[in-house]
């Protein structure tokens, strides 16, 4: 991953990208359009769960990089286009919800970025404008006359008009309007009360098997985000801060340690797709992916000596089975399960053997992989 996109994954699977050419106003670039489409497709083959599109500095998007086209030809100029188009079709086709995180203006770029995500979250300072019309060009012509209107989108792209947060949030472009303080756990890395259940739980499991690995709870949340405001001026500073980090540095060297040891967050199938792992109170971890990515698995990933639940997921991305027992399920399940995916699927590879069948390579594309 280049500089021009950040890559942050977080608790409970939640991936930000962060545009980060805050010297151009974070102007799409070449560069930033190869980087924000590689992202778009590691998102894909790391099966996160949800997707966070954000910028550093106080513009979201200041739209394509102008300078960059000023000694390009025709051709290039319209090859690079085509990149950017790639990326926005890229987060457009994310198989996990994807959430644009838009502070300050959003032009041009930046709104084909934002509106390909599936939600847009905007503070108050938010404002959306496609401005191309006055340069003799024209652009977002496709997503935004189907979020908004025909009506309502030509005005924006014939006049430039700019839409506040407030009239974006009436037109349908925004999905809520969230205060700045309100955006600053979310983007440290504990974005929601049920990340911090699932660091709880990981921080249980591990200290049931070590009881020196202390369980974190709110109250040291909370006091993790106490030190991480020490020295601090501004929520713009406070929000490049990893609370996440900040509280797992608050456990012992040693502790830490066994904690990573003992309660991973990920899990790697021979075939080479990384899988998160889920933790819960009182529940055994779990994770899930495709069948076919547990191909050639005679017995199912563990922990130690626990074996994850495993949920398998037809290439509709609906469980068809959960279970502990990898090994009982290939033997006494799937055959008949294989002569239902056999009909509804005839285009992917349903092998006799499961247990010793080559599994498909991590897909990039967003598809469902295919054995074979």
């Amino acid at each position: 991953m280049t500089d021009e996109v950040l890559w942050a994954l977080g608790p409970a699977g939640v991936t930000t990208l962060t545009l980060n050419r805050t010297q151009a106003r974070n102007a799409l670039n070449t560069a930033m359009a190869e980087a924000l489409l590689a992202a778009a497709q590691r998102a894909v083959a790391e099966n996160v769960r949800l997707v966070l599109v954000r910028a550093h500095g106080p513009v979201f998007c200041a739209g394509a990089d102008l300078k960059e086209r000023k000694g390009m030809t025709e051709d290039q100029v319209r090859a690079r286009r085509l990149k950017g188009f790639a990326a926005y079709d890229a987060l457009e086709r994310l198989p996990m919800p994807s959430i644009a995180v838009v502070e300050g203006p959003a032009i041009g770029s930046g709104c084909e970025i934002a509106a390909a995500c599936d939600f847009i979250i905007a503070t108050p300072d938010a404002s959306f404008r496609t401005p191309e019309a006055l340069w003799g060009t024209i652009g977002a012509t496709q997503r935004l006359p189907r979020i908004i209107g025909k009506r309502l989108a030509k005005d924006m792209m014939f006049t430039g008009r700019t839409l506040s947060a407030e009239e974006a949030h009436a037109a349908g472009l925004v999905a809520r309007i969230v205060p700045p303080e309100r955006l600053i756990i979310a983007e440290s890395g504990l974005s929601t009360p049920e990340d911090l259940a699932e660091l709880r739980a990981r921080t249980a499991f591990a200290h049931a098997r070590a009881p020196e690995v202390p369980v974190l709870d709110e109250e040291q949340a909370r006091a993790a985000l106490l030190r991480a405001c020490e020295g601090r001026r501004s929520f713009g500073e406070l929000r490049r801060v990893d609370l996440h980090a900040h509280l797992l540095e608050s456990l012992p060297p040693e502790a830490l340690a066994r904690l990573h040891r003992l309660a991973p967050t990920h899990a790697t199938l021979p075939g080479g797709r990384r899988l998160k792992i889920h933790y819960e109170i009182d529940r055994p971890p779990w994770v899930e992916s495709w069948l076919q990515d547990f191909f050639g698995m005679a017995t199912g990933p563990q922990v130690g000596d626990t074996p994850l639940v495993v949920h398998l997921l037809a290439p509709n991305r609906r469980a068809v089975q959960v279970t502990t027992d990898l090994a009982g399920f290939w033997t006494r399940h799937y055959p008949a399960l294989r002569r239902q995916l056999m009909r509804r699927y005839p285009r992917h590879e349903w092998p006799e053997d499961p247990a010793t069948a080559r599994p498909p390579p991590p897909s990039r594309s967003g598809r469902r992989p295919r054995a074979g």
